[in-house]
């Protein structure tokens, strides 16, 4: 994305010797994102703990559990539950602090995640598939 944040985080990786890790692809559509995921890494995820994030979905979370992708966000909303307990410590920065999501990502960068998380995470995935939600949903209302 090209969010608020997007020149102070640029300034962190310059300052850190790694502007040249982080790729700036701006906003994405529906039509790009296969193109943009294969080509990615990391998926960022930056929030603040403000209520509006409280109650918004995350679709980049979704987005990274379906590629097997680590992800950078802040334990708000629904991320804490959509993402394995064992990846909490490695993807979540302290909300709105750009120095902590820049050290989260120069972790990951130089200690990438194993086949094993990356099947992990995409298992993760299955649970907000549409098929187990609507089971989950029918098992509610009978």
């Amino acid at each position: 994305g090209s969010g608020d944040d997007e020149h102070i985080l640029r300034k962190s990786f310059t300052e850190k010797g790694l502007e040249k890790a982080v790729q700036w692809r701006g906003r994405f559509s529906m039509e790009t994102i296969k193109a943009l995921v294969n080509e990615s890494t990391i998926l960022l995820d930056p929030v603040d703990a403000s209520i509006a994030n409280r109650a918004k979905s995350s679709f980049r979370v979704a987005l990274a559990l379906a590629y097997g992708l680590p992800i950078v966000t802040s334990s708000i909303g629904i991320r804490t539950a959509m993402i394995p307990s064992t990846f909490h410590v490695r993807f979540f920065a302290k909300p709105g602090d750009v120095s902590a999501y820049a050290d989260k990502i120069v972790v990951l960068l130089q200690q990438q995640i194993t086949h094993s998380d990356r099947a992990l995470l995409q298992k993760a995935a299955n649970h907000y598939t549409y098929s187990t939600l609507a089971q989950m949903y029918y098992n509610c209302i009978v």
